[in-house]
Protein backbone atom coordinates (compact mmCIF):
# COMPACT_ATOMS: atom_id res chain seq x y z
CA UNK A 1 0.00 0.00 0.00
CA UNK A 2 2.87 2.70 0.73
CA UNK A 3 4.37 2.27 -2.57
CA UNK A 4 0.94 2.62 -4.02
CA UNK A 5 1.01 5.64 -1.89
CA UNK A 6 4.15 7.16 -3.03
CA UNK A 7 2.79 7.18 -6.87
CA UNK A 8 0.59 5.27 -9.30
CA UNK A 9 -0.70 5.50 -12.85
CA UNK A 10 -3.93 7.55 -12.64
CA UNK A 11 -7.14 4.88 -12.57
CA UNK A 12 -4.65 1.97 -11.49
CA UNK A 13 -6.43 -0.35 -9.36
CA UNK A 14 -3.90 -1.74 -5.72
CA UNK A 15 -4.12 -5.05 -5.55
CA UNK A 16 -1.52 -6.55 -2.87
CA UNK A 17 0.53 -9.69 -4.40
CA UNK A 18 -1.17 -12.34 -1.91
CA UNK A 19 -4.72 -11.34 -2.78
CA UNK A 20 -4.41 -11.26 -6.79
CA UNK A 21 -5.19 -14.93 -7.16
CA UNK A 22 -8.51 -14.21 -5.55
CA UNK A 23 -9.36 -11.46 -7.57
CA UNK A 24 -8.97 -12.62 -10.96
CA UNK A 25 -12.40 -13.56 -11.73
CA UNK A 26 -13.20 -9.47 -10.82
CA UNK A 27 -10.83 -7.78 -12.71
CA UNK A 28 -11.40 -6.36 -16.23
CA UNK A 29 -9.82 -9.12 -18.58
CA UNK A 30 -8.51 -5.98 -21.15
CA UNK A 31 -7.30 -3.94 -18.62
CA UNK A 32 -3.55 -3.01 -18.80
CA UNK A 33 -1.33 -4.69 -16.36
CA UNK A 34 2.04 -3.06 -14.95
CA UNK A 35 3.68 -4.42 -11.60
CA UNK A 36 6.04 -2.62 -10.33
CA UNK A 37 6.59 -4.31 -7.22
CA UNK A 38 10.14 -5.58 -6.58
CA UNK A 39 11.11 -7.45 -9.03
CA UNK A 40 10.56 -11.07 -7.75
CA UNK A 41 7.09 -10.08 -6.74
CA UNK A 42 6.21 -8.32 -10.14
CA UNK A 43 7.65 -11.26 -12.19
CA UNK A 44 5.34 -13.87 -10.62
CA UNK A 45 2.55 -11.44 -10.47
CA UNK A 46 2.66 -11.08 -14.14
CA UNK A 47 2.76 -14.74 -14.72
CA UNK A 48 -0.59 -14.92 -12.85
CA UNK A 49 -2.02 -12.86 -14.91
CA UNK A 50 -0.34 -14.44 -17.95
CA UNK A 51 -1.84 -18.05 -16.71
CA UNK A 52 -5.38 -16.38 -16.36
CA UNK A 53 -5.24 -15.29 -20.22
CA UNK A 54 -3.89 -11.78 -19.78
CA UNK A 55 -2.50 -10.35 -22.45
CA UNK A 56 -1.38 -6.92 -21.51
CA UNK A 57 0.84 -7.26 -19.01
CA UNK A 58 4.06 -5.38 -18.42
CA UNK A 59 6.42 -5.99 -15.05
CA UNK A 60 8.61 -2.49 -15.16
CA UNK A 61 11.77 -3.52 -13.39
CA UNK A 62 13.54 -0.15 -14.04
CA UNK A 63 12.37 3.06 -11.95
CA UNK A 64 9.40 1.29 -11.11
CA UNK A 65 5.96 3.45 -11.75
CA UNK A 66 8.19 6.29 -13.10
CA UNK A 67 8.86 4.04 -15.76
Amino acid sequence: RSEYDMGHITAALNIEFEDLQEHLDGLPENYPWSQSAPLGAATTAGSILQRDGRTNVQVVDEAGTLA
